[in-house]
């Protein structure tokens, strides 16, 4: 979920009446003087600042909290109390952004979440059981859709600094027995676009798997060939950049070895010396542009194409191959339900904040229980084993690839990987629960 569609969401699981808890919050951006301390302290909390000016508006805006509680002559020691108290002041500012409904004030928050979200995320649990104990009002629940994946898509812009750098405090919460400016309204729900574009995609899907052959290898390698270009856009538009002839030429290479059944480590280690000779020779040579470069050719392009040898055992490869797509889909479909109704701990919420253990316990179950479902009804068109296999490597890394996806997107500032598929986001975002589980179902299932 994304961070504005988090306070959106917020806003609607929070009473309209005002928080008391006294006068709001006020973050001043750090003295010149505190810079270089505030940018150490910044950076071992949170290394994605690294790329920032410490002279630049967004690191004051970023620091401010931090500054607000730490001491004038702070050490490293003091750190770990003053993150804490700062979350909590980024939580406050939180609720009373929402109960003003001043964009600046939400956007200014929206803006820190990213940094302190997990223990602003416990402060604002612990501010809610707070205002539950005093029953100052019922809690409001708004009808807020949600992808398969977890994720929820969202239409707001991203988040972007206050004018100046600087947190715009909001306005006073309303006076006791004056009236609240109510939640926003519901976003429109994308649910028929969604459902519309699954509607073409699975059947196409299962026509090329039950087509096997060249279709579904060329449909193979073209979801590799999208998935990374999608990860140089990522890359590219975060800053951060990536090394994209050794990535493209490195990835189809190693994607087109491995759906060809020819040996790979030729073609992975032309991909390194290639990202490793364009770094020697670059302007401003760079590891982590040449590291990407062949982390994205193997997790994009060597992993998934095995999708394609999956297809081409014999004689069940059909039976395995959409057993393991329709395992992938029950998984996140039983994932996102039940996570959804009873969900309460978080497994990584740093990463996927809505995605929870109980959510990931019922994908297991529905990966487990739709290919031991075929292999009763039809054992001579799936084996049972290899059913069994598949429910289990689908619930354990087809959810695992989901983390990682989110992983990599949330590094990178994006919501979603693209947006090849209305509602639904982008290749990777549509099949990465193969990016770690195809490889594997193959060396488990092959004879």
């Amino acid at each position: 979920m994304s961070l504005s569609a988090f306070l959106l969401l917020a806003a609607a699981l929070w009473p309209a009446r005002a928080l008391d808890a006294g006068a709001p919050v006020r973050l001043p951006a750090p003295a010149p003087a505190r810079i270089a301390f505030l940018r150490n302290a910044a950076l071992g909390a949170a290394p994605s600042l690294a790329g920032l000016d410490p002279l630049s508006p967004d690191f004051a805006q970023a620091v401010a909290p931090l500054a607000a509680v730490l001491p004038a002559h702070a050490t490293d020691a003091d750190l770990p109390a003053a993150k804490a108290r700062a979350a909590e002041a980024v939580a406050r500012l939180a609720v009373q952004a929402l109960e003003t409904g001043r964009p600046e004030a939400l956007d200014a928050v929206s803006g820190l979440w990213e940094w302190y979200g997990g223990p602003a995320d416990a402060a604002l649990a612990r501010l809610r059981d707070e205002r539950r104990r005093r029953r100052v009002a019922p809690l409001l629940i708004a009808p807020f859709g949600e992808r398969t994946g977890g994720e929820e898509p969202s239409t707001q812009a991203p988040p972007r600094p206050a004018e100046g750098g600087r947190l715009s405090p909001p306005s006073p919460p309303s006076p006791a027995g004056l009236s609240s400016p109510p939640p926003p309204p519901p976003r429109k729900s994308d649910l028929p676009v969604r459902a519309a574009t699954a509607s073409v995609l699975v059947p196409a899907i299962v026509a090329l798997i039950h087509a096997g052959g060249a279709a579904f290898s060329a449909f193979t390698l073209a979801i590799c060939a999208l998935s990374l270009l999608e990860f140089a856009g990522l890359m590219e538009k975060s800053g951060r950049g990536v090394n994209k002839p050794a990535l493209l030429g490195g990835g189809m290479a190693l994607a087109a070895s491995a759906a060809l059944g020819l040996p790979v480590v030729p073609a992975l280690a032309g991909s390194a010396a290639l990202a490793g000779a364009a770094e020697i020779w670059a302007r401003r040579p760079s590891l982590e542009r040449a590291a990407a470069a062949v982390f994205g050719a193997a997790l994009f392009g060597l992993l998934p194409a095995h999708l394609a040898l999956l297809r081409a055992l014999t004689p069940h490869g059909a039976a395995l191959t959409l057993a393991a797509f329709g395992a992938a889909w029950c998984s996140d479909t039983a994932a996102y339900l039940f996570g959804r109704r009873f969900g309460r701990r978080k497994i990584a919420p740093r990463v996927s904040p809505n995605k929870t253990w109980e959510g990931a316990f019922a994908g297991l179950a529905a990966a487990v229980l739709l290919p031991a479902g075929l292999a009763a009804l039809w054992p001579a068109w799936l084996p049972p084993a290899a059913a069994l296999k598949i429910g289990l490597v689908m619930g354990t890394l087809g959810q695992l690839g989901g983390y990682v996806n989110s992983m990599i997107k949330r590094a990178n500032g994006a919501k979603d990987s693209g947006k090849l598929f209305p509602g639904h986001g982008g290749a990777i975002d549509r099949f990465d629960s193969f990016l770690l589980s195809a490889a594997l179902l193959y060396y488990l299932l092959r004879p």
